[in-house]
């Protein structure tokens, strides 16, 4: 009912697609090395630190999802700012990531205009990596809303 999907598309692919990427990720995170030995170097994949995510409002979920799942079975943990359109789809989740016992503070939601919200997190200095979907009028002030060294 938030972006106007008919229930039954709306089962398939703003819910049922979110869970089976949520699925797929888990399977991929399973297969993946996080420390391996090619000649005398050994490779270690750690965590990023703080993933600002900034999602859109079309397939509000899934977008959510395919930020939010990868950053935190990579270790990060996450600050979720939802579509200001479309938020309600965020606050279950967090509600579900509350009940899965993740302890407090790894998945965080806040919500608000793009122009505000999006760009306290972009510039803030213990954000280490924003993810943004969105269009380029969401996006003002987007040269500050890249990846940090």
């Amino acid at each position: 009912m938030e972006v106007g999907t008919p229930i039954k598309i709306a089962q398939r692919i703003q819910a049922g697609l979110a869970v089976a990427d949520v699925g797929s990720f888990i399977d991929a995170v399973q297969q993946l090395s996080f420390e391996e030995s090619i000649g005398n170097s050994t490779i270690c994949r750690e965590p990023k630190g703080v993933v600002a995510c900034i999602t859109p409002w079309n397939y509000p979920l899934h977008q959510i999802v395919c930020k939010v799942a990868p950053a935190l079975l990579a270790g990060c943990t996450v600050v979720l700012k939802p579509s200001e359109v479309a938020p309600f789809n965020a606050f279950v989740l967090a509600e579900v990531v509350a009940a899965a016992g993740l302890p407090p503070g790894v998945f965080n939601l806040v919500t608000g205009y793009g122009g505000t919200v999006g760009e306290a997190l972009a510039a803030h200095p213990e954000v280490d990596m924003v993810s943004f979907t969105g269009s380029t009028t969401r996006a003002r002030g987007s040269q500050r809303w890249l990846p940090r060294a």
